[in-house]
């Protein structure tokens, strides 16, 4: 196992192991989360290196604002963490 940590922010159960499983498949240590409100609101025991956050498919901008508002400020707390949005193209 890597020291590397990661976290998963998606929404989608099926898409969240997918997305684990590949990251574990490469030795990292991984914690998963079902949305950014579940990830800002833990209590994180480590400093994630990677913070991969999935878009919903079909969202608009504005759907996102608030909760890419609390990521930000997450964010400035934890500028060490490298962050990695996943975006749909469906994304208006």
């Amino acid at each position: 196992m890597s020291n590397l940590y990661v976290s998963i922010i998606e929404a989608e159960a099926d898409s969240r192991d997918v997305l684990a499983k590949l990251c574990e498949g490469c030795g990292w240590n991984v914690k998963a989360f079902a949305s950014i409100a579940d990830f800002t609101g833990a209590k994180h025991k480590r400093e994630y290196q990677l913070l991969l956050v999935s878009m919903p498919d079909g969202a608009h901008a504005s759907d996102v604002d608030p909760e890419l508002a609390a990521l930000r400020s997450w964010r400035q707390n934890h500028p060490q963490t490298q962050l990695v949005l996943l975006v749909p193209d469906t994304l208006s």
